[in-house]
């Protein structure tokens, strides 16, 4: 393998940094969509298109590695401007602005939509549609008006949140340090080298989270976000534990995690493993509650401390994921000392 492959092969699927584009002082979160392993998703509310959530929860119980705030939504209503999909299921149709849209692949475009038209996302695993957008075709494309904005409060400047897409297939989440305008606000991505680039909600809504660390704190609760995953940053099943996909998952279902023993900390001699069981069904249940986890056929409860073999576990308590929904990410911890050999963890949804 050459040098210049291998420091390819090292180079991380996102990363974080702050710079200065078309004058304008930037945040930018960039997402190798080529890249394995890498997921992009919207997350939405408790109650959702009805309800709001604060976005430190959304992110506590989602568990992305990047996020940032969607659409523009209703204080009314709370409903998203612009379509939402999910996982393939439409949540909302807005039926206007502009919408990222991204298939099979990590295929993603940006596009505007047939104002009060039923768009057709077949094919499309993640849709948000916000706007107005910024850059189409390699070109500053910006008529919010055409896409049914008009509202004072988001015509002027501001600080801004966007998407854009590079020709290589970089997506960049990008935030402007000070107001700008929307003509602005393309030359700013347009400088960045975009194809495309559409914008996001604004102002209070304004929420940026990486990796972490929250950069920048909403003003308000939240009705939808724009997730990244990257499946490879994840401790390896090897190293520290496995995860499940909950499908359509109903009360008394058992979850089945395989995994392997991980390392020791040198000075305790126990080991912290993070499973994650993920909902991709249209809906799961009304809650999802772990009632404990079996060990190879030996039970704990939440609290108790059980041996199997030369392996101790204590289950640490039990998860409530409150409303179960496609895509939200529900982690169940597990703290003991492992002395080695591969274990199974079933873990048991039940009626709240």
């Amino acid at each position: 393998m050459t040098s210049a492959a291998m420091v390819c092969a090292a180079t991380p699927p996102t990363s974080f940094e702050v710079t200065e584009a078309a004058g304008v002082p930037v945040r930018i979160i960039r997402v190798d969509l080529r890249a394995p392993g890498v997921r992009v998703e919207v997350g939405l509310a408790h109650g959702f298109p009805r309800g709001a959530e604060p976005f430190s929860s959304m992110v506590a119980r989602m568990h992305p590695i990047a996020a940032i705030n969607g659409a523009y939504f209703s204080r009314s209503t709370m409903a998203p401007i612009g379509d939402v999909v999910e996982d393939g299921v439409v949540r909302c149709q807005g039926m206007m602005g502009t919408a990222l849209a991204i298939g099979a692949g990590n295929r993603a475009l940006i596009r505007r939509v047939t104002p009060a038209h039923a768009e057709d996302w077949t094919g499309f695993r993640t849709v948000l549609a916000c706007g107005p957008a910024l850059v189409l075709n390699g070109r500053i494309d910006v008529h919010p008006r055409s896409e049914g904005f008009g509202d004072p409060h988001i015509m002027g400047s501001a600080d801004r949140m966007g998407v854009g897409l590079l020709p290589d297939g970089t997506m960049l989440l990008v935030n402007t340090r000070r107001p700008v305008t929307f003509q602005q606000w393309a030359q700013v991505m347009l400088s960045l080298g975009c194809r495309s680039a559409f914008n996001l909600d604004a102002g209070a809504s304004l929420a940026m989270y990486y990796r972490g660390r929250t950069i920048i704190s909403p003003g308000r609760s939240l009705t939808n976000l724009l997730l990244v995953y990257d499946d490879t940053s994840a401790p390896p099943p090897a190293e520290h534990g496995g995860a499940a996909t909950v499908h359509r998952a109903g009360p008394g279902d058992p979850v089945a995690i395989a995994g392997a023993a991980g390392s020791r900390d040198a000075r305790t001699g126990r080991i912290l493993l993070q499973i994650v069981l993920r909902c991709t069904g249209t809906r799961v249940a009304q809650s999802l509650h772990l009632t404990g986890i079996r060990l190879n056929a030996t039970h704990a409860e939440p609290g108790q401390t059980t041996s199997v073999g030369p392996t101790s576990i204590r289950c640490s308590g039990t998860v409530d994921g409150g409303s179960a929904d496609s895509g939200q990410r529900v982690p169940l911890t597990v703290d003991g000392t492992f002395a080695g050999g591969r274990f199974v963890v079933t873990a048991t949804i039940s009626a709240p």
